[in-house]
């Protein structure tokens, strides 16, 4: 047991510095990329060559891989700091609920000569008549005699 909890510790040491080295300060490091990578777009422009164009385009394959790997680690924290403060019906909790609510509440409906229905016993009751109506269509006549026209010749 005791061998595996050294190899454990070797191991943790070695991964804090791989982070250390490959993620610590994302922000600085994404900043300092993109505005090499718009120096060498620039450059590409003034001087098209495939040296100029290849160094762009590595250039923005970093980027691109910096910018998810901060995003990576923002979306982390954030999903950290849920956990500690949890949805243990704290103002956190409440305040995340309420913003989420009012983002997918519904609040008006817009016709297409520009009418705007905004009350909620309209909104019911227009729903199912003009808009439902749009999404699926009318009534096609024709399917249904095709139809017809199949189960009575077989």
């Amino acid at each position: 047991m005791g061998r595996v909890n050294r190899k454990l510790r070797i191991l943790k040491g070695l991964l804090k510095q791989l982070n250390k080295r490959e993620y610590s300060d994302l922000h600085e490091r994404v900043k300092l990329k993109e505005q090499e990578w718009i120096g060498a777009q620039a450059g590409a422009l003034q001087s098209p060559s495939t040296e100029t164009f290849q160094k762009e385009a590595r250039l923005s394959a970093e980027v691109k891989t910096l910018r998810e790997a901060e995003e990576s680690f923002l979306m982390q924290k954030s999903r950290e700091v849920w956990l500690k403060v949890g949805d243990s019906n704290s103002g956190y909790f409440h305040r995340s609920v309420k913003i989420r609510n009012k983002r997918n509440m519904i609040r008006s409906l817009i016709y297409d000569e520009g009418v705007r229905l905004t009350d909620t016993a309209g909104m019911s009751s227009n729903v199912a008549e003009v808009f439902y109506k749009r999404l699926l269509g009318q009534k096609d006549s024709d399917v249904e005699l095709v139809v017809l026209r199949r189960c009575s010749t077989s």
